[in-house]
């Protein structure tokens, strides 16, 4: 009988769920490489016997996207703070590039190449679609200053960014 280690099965279960993302993105980062996140590797790095982990994704690609998801509120929430500190749009541009760098600095962007040239890249392209736009919305957003309502982005944007 496996142990359950939470108050409940239904958090013993988004426990275990969240240890296998944490896995999956480990080896990413630190393979640089999606063939390294295999049931197999995800399962041993958690302790889980590797039938396991099909009882919380049904095959690669969906643990794969569920990375993806997991990281995109990481990735804009650090693109969207930086931005929200800096001062004019010309700040704002220079605050997004920052961002960006320091996702690359820190292995985020190492994460998403790797995601990207994996066999199953086309299963994750749609969670990848939603991640891109969400760390494009700042630059796409209707402008509150347009009569028209037209989306508009800085260098001919007179709303304060």
């Amino acid at each position: 009988m496996p142990k359950i280690s939470a108050a409940t099965v239904a958090d013993h279960r988004a426990q275990q769920h969240r240890a296998l993302i944490a896995a999956a993105r480990e080896l990413l980062e630190s393979e640089g490489d999606a063939a390294a996140v295999t049931f197999t590797a995800v399962a041993r790095r958690t302790g889980l016997a590797r039938n396991s982990v099909y009882k919380y994704f049904p095959d690669r690609s969906a643990l794969l996207a569920a990375v993806v998801h997991d990281s995109t509120p990481v990735w804009t929430e650090r693109i969207t703070t930086a931005m929200a500190a800096a001062d004019g749009p010309e700040q704002q541009v220079a605050a997004y590039v920052r961002a960006q760098c320091e996702l690359v600095r820190d292995g985020e962007h190492r994460i998403a190449r790797a995601l990207a040239g994996d066999r199953d890249a086309a299963a994750l392209r749609e969670a990848a679609g939603e991640a891109h736009r969400k760390l494009l919305s700042p630059w796409s957003a209707p402008c509150p200053t347009s009569a028209t309502g037209r989306r508009c982005a800085p260098p001919n944007c007179s709303r304060a960014w």
